[in-house]
């Protein structure tokens, strides 16, 4: 059904217009019957109990971590303490490092020779020697001084300068004898060693060798070439090795002379040429 909304008049579903004052007709509303509502039940709440956290494990894993800081701190202060004692201990060390090289250098300035002292020792000795003595002690001696100076670095115990002054006198005084055997055997023709008991024939070829007296000689100067350079080797061992196999090389020349002065010569030179221990 249809409604006047002016004069209420009402008309059927296929009229649009109101008869009486032309208004325009509108639905009509119906009466909306409210609906019973169900009744609903009410479902009492049931409440969940949440279980509470423990903190027993947060508690040992603090004490853990307390535990190592402690331990790593700990051990840090000792690396700091121990740093510090070795520190310490070094500057110690250092110091009487020090003090023992500076005595240490006092006591090698005091042994070792200069070449005053050396003077000194041959115009001592050589007085009233003739000049050819005094000029062949001078070049032994020139060689006993490097030697000296460098053996005595070599020594736990080194000697004192009166110690050293006595050596370079005892030198100089070997430096003259030895010059004078070597003039000797040059002009007697006698070696350093028994022509009686001669019986390699090396040796025998020294010893006859009327006209060149040289041998005889030079077998004197390596002689005392060997004595000097011994007293000063550190390897005694090694040197006699080296003396016998010159003298298995000299042996090997028979009795040719040139051969012999040769093995003599270059053996000389190898010993006045050494001059470390």
């Amino acid at each position: 059904m249809k409604q006047c909304p002016v004069c209420h008049k009402q008309y059927n579903n296929d009229q649009n217009f109101c008869a009486d004052d032309g208004s325009a007709l509108v639905a009509m509303v119906a009466d909306v019957q409210e609906k019973p509502q169900h009744a609903t039940t009410t479902q009492p709440v049931q409440i969940i109990q949440m279980p509470t956290k423990s903190k027993t494990g947060f508690y040992i894993f603090l004490s853990i971590v307390l535990v190592l800081i402690s331990v790593f701190g700990f051990l840090f202060w000792l690396k700091k303490t121990d740093d510090r004692a070795h520190k310490e201990e070094e500057k110690q060390m250092a110091k009487m490092q020090a003090e023992d090289e500076e005595e240490y250098k006092k006591r090698l300035a005091a042994a070792r020779l200069s070449d005053d002292d050396v003077k000194k020792a041959l115009d001592a000795i050589s007085a009233g020697s003739s000049a050819t003595y005094r000029d062949c002690a001078a070049d032994k001696m020139g060689l006993y001084l490097k030697r000296y100076n460098v053996w005595v670095e070599w020594q736990e115990d080194m000697p004192t300068k009166a110690h050293s002054q006595q050596n370079v006198t005892l030198a100089a005084q070997a430096s003259i004898n030895s010059c004078r055997q070597e003039a000797e055997a040059l002009n007697t023709g006698k070696p350093s060693f028994d022509c009686a008991k001669a019986v390699i024939p090396t040796e025998a070829a020294i010893c006859d060798a009327k006209d060149n007296k040289e041998l005889a000689q030079l077998d004197m100067k390596l002689d005392n070439a060997a004595r000097s350079a011994r007293f000063f080797t550190s390897d005694p061992s090694r040197f006699n090795a080296m003396m016998k196999s010159w003298l298995k090389n000299r042996n090997n020349c028979g009795t040719d002379l040139d051969c012999i002065a040769n093995a003599y010569k270059s053996t000389i030179s190898t010993l006045n040429s050494q001059i470390e221990p």
